[in-house]
């Protein structure tokens, strides 16, 4: 992809990773990860321009940790849609032995107008879903005993299970840097 469309598509030089780079290190609590993750601030970023659209693009609403077509300018030679960044979540190694995360649901309203299924969207397919997604970040907790406790799970089963998700389920980061380039 990199090769074929540039440095947009770039594992290390898009303008996600680039914003992800910047302000990674400032979030140092729940607070600041929950800010960077719903991050889109397309308007007065630097970091926003130049992306998927070529290098002469104009700072641009897709162009964010929280992307948005939904705010690309009329103009833009991108296509709007009620399409990007849907929800959030995170949770502390406390709450996930504790079973708990936190999530929010919807486009981000952080910098930008909440979403409404208003206007040029009201046609579009929504059913069941809330007419203005402005939603704050929730807390979400199993119930019962279903909780697991440090005392109750030998720190060796807590490293061999990480080990395994890590091994099975994610994907190290070394090899997206070499797809479809």
């Amino acid at each position: 992809m990199e090769r074929r469309f540039g440095a947009a598509y770039s594992y290390d030089e898009n303008p996600r990773a680039k914003i992800f780079r910047r302000d990674a290190p400032k979030a140092t609590d729940a607070e600041g990860l929950r800010r960077l993750l719903r991050y889109n601030n397309w308007e007065h970023d630097p970091l926003s321009a130049a992306g998927y659209a070529g290098p002469d693009e104009p700072r641009s609403s897709e162009n964010a940790i929280a992307a948005r077509y939904d705010l690309l300018p009329r103009n833009s030679t991108q296509r709007r849609s009620a399409f990007g960044n849907t929800d959030a979540k995170l949770c502390s190694a406390e709450e996930c032995l504790a079973l708990r995360f936190q999530a929010v649901s919807g486009p981000t309203a952080d910098q930008q107008p909440a979403f409404a299924w208003e206007g040029e969207w009201a046609a579009s397919p929504h059913f069941g879903q809330p007419g203005v997604f402005n939603f704050d970040w929730r807390t979400f907790a199993a119930e019962g005993k279903a909780a697991l406790s440090a005392n109750r799970v030998p720190d060796a089963t807590c490293a061999a299970v990480s080990t395994h998700l890590l091994q099975h389920t994610f994907k190290p980061a070394q090899a997206y840097k070499n797809d479809e380039k």
